[in-house]
This record gives C-alpha cells, structure tokens and sequence, in this order.
C-alpha cells in the first residue's frame, strides 16, 4: 500500500534529514532540526511525529536521541550511500516506483554530493562512442531538464532512452545517439520528458 503523501513541510523535513545523513554520518537531534528551520524544538518534533506515522521514519525511542532513521518503501532501513537501481521503467509508473527498482547499489559520497537519485541498467548500444555499453550501470541526477548537448535519461511516449539532448528552435528536441549506426531522433517537444540526467556509471567485470 503506498504511503501517504506529505505535506510540502514534511517533504522539506525528510529532505533535510537525508541530507544530515549524507554529511554528518549520523542523525540529526530535534534541536538541530529546529535551529534549521527556525522553529520550535516542539514544531520540529510535530513534524517529525507526522513522518513517522506516515512511514517515512523510524524513531528508536529506547535509544539516545540521535535515533531517526529514513524508510524506503518496502519498509527497510535506508542506507546513505545507497541508490535505487532501476530497471525497466514501467510505461505510466514514477521512475522510482517501487515496481521499478530491482535493487540498490553502494556508490561512492561524491556522486551524492553531486545530487545523484539513483542508477539505471543499460539496454542497448545506441551509445557505446561514449564508453556506455549494453549492462553498464548508469548514475542518474534526477531533473526535469537538461541542457543542450547533456546526456539525459528521457521519456519519449513513456518509454526511456538514454541520448544526448539537443531542444531545437522549432518545438522539437533532437536526441542523438553515440553510435554511427543510428540515426538522430527527432520528436516534438510535449513528447519528450526529462527524467534526469548521467553524471556517472559502474561497470562489472568478470
């Protein structure tokens, strides 16, 4: 059953928190949390109270008082390091929707401080001229928009591909491919959604 939605507060909350993670390593305390948002420790706890009972925290009240930790959907313990690993993206689904993910993969701190969301298994070889090859794990930085030469993650009709990203005066977008064996794709703008954006990749060797 999906989890309830959150308020744009409790968003900004769950955000801060994960954030808090990635940099100091630990949780962050409800004093911390009011001096960021300028608030109460009360107010700070209200809110934090709303995202454990919507699912998105977990709150050891045994334990000391940096006990916060983030859920993923399924229910598991987040980890700070990690990212979803996705792979076919479901026609009609939010890329990260849980029918989705397939796993998740450790990834160094940088790509983290450079906004990466999550990885995504390549299908393929339409761009093997810029080392991506067919199995490769793509690191995404999720957007909605890309600038003109960028390599993005794009939806075109629901279905994904990763191309490089050209929008053209005329309302079109030009996606290329980094293989001399395909042709330029050229698609009107309003089919064409952005998903984000490559800033890395893995690659398994046997």
């Amino acid at each position: 059953m999906p989890r309830p939605t959150l308020s744009p507060t409790q968003a900004q909350y769950l955000q801060w928190i994960a954030a808090f993670w990635r940099s100091q390593h630990r949780s962050p305390t409800l004093l911390e949390a009011s001096r960021h948002f300028h608030t109460s420790w009360q107010n700070a706890a209200k809110h934090i109270l709303a995202l454990t009972r919507k699912g998105y925290l977990h709150t050891d009240r045994k334990g000391p008082v940096r006990s916060l930790q983030i859920l993923e959907e399924d229910g598991s313990i987040w980890q700070p390091n990690q990212l979803p690993l996705v792979g076919k993206v479901a026609a009609g689904k939010p890329i990260l929707a849980v029918e989705n993910r397939i796993g998740k993969i450790t990834v160094d701190e940088s790509f983290l401080k450079r906004g990466a969301n999550f990885t995504l298994v390549v299908e393929g070889d339409s761009m093997v001229d810029v080392g991506i090859l067919p199995g490769d794990k793509v690191i995404i930085r999720q957007q909605s928009s890309a600038a003109s030469g960028q390599i993005a993650l794009v939806l075109v009709d629901e279905e994904a591909t990763i191309k490089r990203y050209y929008p053209l005066a005329d309302g079109t977008v030009r996606l290329k491919a980094e293989n001399s064996n395909y042709a330029d794709w050229i698609v009107p703008s309003e089919r064409c959604q952005v998903q984000g954006v490559v800033i890395g990749l893995f690659r398994e060797i046997e």
